[in-house]
């Protein structure tokens, strides 16, 4: 089994390909029409990016498949955060100011979250419980959401963020 790498090469619509222990080269995928903001590896060893073409694409490096196995369309700007749920969903942040939860079983946008600050999301963090997503935004504030029912008010967010860290494991690479 290759441990196989992707990034963006030199023109930012493209992903390369490298086999990390022989540090060689293998390909590069034409991958979006615009820049790739975001890239994760799910937990089946698919790749999904995300562009300012405002697609997510996934992709089956590991079987060197150049074309795309899903492509998901929905969001109206440049799609800059990615993240992964459990039973083959993932959300996504975006310019236009919305999180998509995507089934990929499916091939739809199955929730549509609108920021009520109307503020980009610049980045996404999901919790350990997969209940609780974490955004960031241009309006500088972290938001805490509940997918299964949408933004949390602020009088609830420091019973959450107590009850996250009390979940939170955090190992340092020294510990034994």
């Amino acid at each position: 089994h290759r441990d196989l790498h992707s990034v963006p090469t030199r023109r930012s619509s493209d992903l390369a390909i490298w086999d990390l222990y022989s540090k060689n080269f293998e390909s590069s995928i034409e991958a979006h029409s615009s820049a790739i903001w975001c890239m994760i590896k799910l937990f089946n060893d698919n790749i999904v990016t995300g562009s300012s073409d405002r697609l997510l694409k996934v992709f089956d490096l590991v079987n060197q498949h150049s074309e795309p196995l899903v492509k998901l369309r929905g969001h109206r700007g440049t799609v800059f955060c990615i993240g992964e749920l459990e039973n083959n969903k993932i959300l996504s942040g975006s310019e236009d100011r919305t999180i998509r939860l995507w089934d990929l079983t499916t091939k739809k946008c199955i929730l549509n979250l609108k920021d009520p600050n109307e503020s980009k999301i610049n980045c996404l963090y999901i919790l350990k419980d997969y209940r609780f997503v974490l955004t960031g935004g241009d309006d500088n504030l972290i938001k805490i959401w509940n997918i299964y029912s949408e933004y949390i008010p602020n009088s609830l967010k420091e019973d959450i963020i107590t009850k996250s860290q009390e979940n939170c494991e955090i190992k340092c690479d020294d510990e034994k």
